[in-house]
């Protein structure tokens, strides 16, 4: 005949109340803590709940234990092959939600529609707003439902707070920020990321005609919204004369000559240099630029460093 040991216990008001002898073990019904008694505190001394526990066992070994905050893993964005205007493709992938209380993992790869309300699942509406803009950076979120585990993908024009309306009534109450694309003339700008480079397939040219002294520059094709760190190259448009120029974050201040970060100081060569900076939440940098002649030279942008939702905020 088998013999089953039960370990005493009972509901939280009378577990406040019991004085468990030292060592004894006994458990709170109510929340299922476990708790030991060393003969003299009520309540003893409680531990997590037994679920709670075994949860803790399973993560470790599942390798899902708790992402340190605004870590995300994986979840690549790229252009969608059928329709790269409009659609992208997110990768595998987790990441931490952003009120920091639990992990969101995207198992497969999910197609989204910005040319379509939200609607969970794959192949599905993307957007959040009533309204498509031909004319907008389309700020990319992982959302997940708490109860199911089940993960999702909303575009929203929104930087940090997109309205989630939508994703709430499907149960999609958490999320986070995994990317920021342009859209140009209604098509999603063509771009190749890598960890949290977005490269353009194609450098942007930027207006030309720049000229000696500091201008305040919107770049074309450019995420905006947030603060994202500009990669650009100087093309210098003269053979026979040399030109500076510099580049700053506009929430710094005005560019000045102290600024100067790429150069041609010699004559007689066509030539190009880099520069990467921040800039502000409308996508603008300051130029500084001075040369010896007239000729128009040309600043490329070749992407951005976007550092998702590894944010102070």
């Amino acid at each position: 005949m088998s013999t089953t040991r039960q370990t005493r216990g009972g509901r939280a008001a009378w577990v406040s109340s019991f004085i468990g002898s030292a060592r004894q073990i006994f458990v709170n019904t109510t929340t299922g803590d476990v708790h030991v008694g060393d003969g003299a505190t009520p309540g003893g001394f409680g531990g997590k709940g037994i679920l709670q526990r075994a949860k803790d066992y399973a993560d470790s070994i599942l390798g899902v234990a708790p992402l340190p905050r605004g870590q995300i893993n994986g979840l690549t964005i790229q252009n969608n092959v059928s329709d790269a205007g409009n659609d992208l493709d997110i990768l595998p992938g987790a990441a931490r939600n952003d009120a920091d209380n639990m992990n969101m993992v995207l198992v497969t790869t999910i197609t989204k529609q910005v040319d379509a309300l939200w609607v969970a699942g794959n192949n599905q509406g993307g957007r959040d707003a009533s309204t498509k803009n031909n004319n907008a950076t389309y700020h990319v979120y992982i959302v997940s439902n708490p109860s199911t585990g089940a993960t999702d993908v909303l575009f929203s024009e929104a930087p940090s707070n997109p309205d989630m309306t939508r994703p709430n009534a499907a149960g999609f109450t958490q999320k986070q920020h995994i990317g920021s694309i342009p859209m140009v003339s209604g098509s999603f700008v063509a771009f190749k990321q890598v960890l949290d480079y977005f490269g353009l397939v194609t450098p942007s040219s930027q207006p030309a005609g720049v000229v000696s002294g500091a201008v305040n520059k919107s770049l074309a094709g450019f995420p905006i919204g947030k603060k994202f760190k500009a990669h650009l190259t100087v093309v210098q448009g003269s053979a026979t004369n040399s030109s500076f120029f510099g580049f700053k974050d506009p929430d710094e201040g005005v560019a000045t000559v102290a600024d100067y970060c790429t150069s041609t100081a010699s004559t007689g060569l066509k030539s190009t240099g880099t520069a990467e900076v921040f800039t502000n939440s409308l996508g603008q940098v300051y130029y500084y630029g001075f040369r010896t002649d007239t000729t128009c030279d040309r600043v490329d942008l070749r992407g951005w460093t976007d550092p998702r939702g590894r944010r102070a905020a």
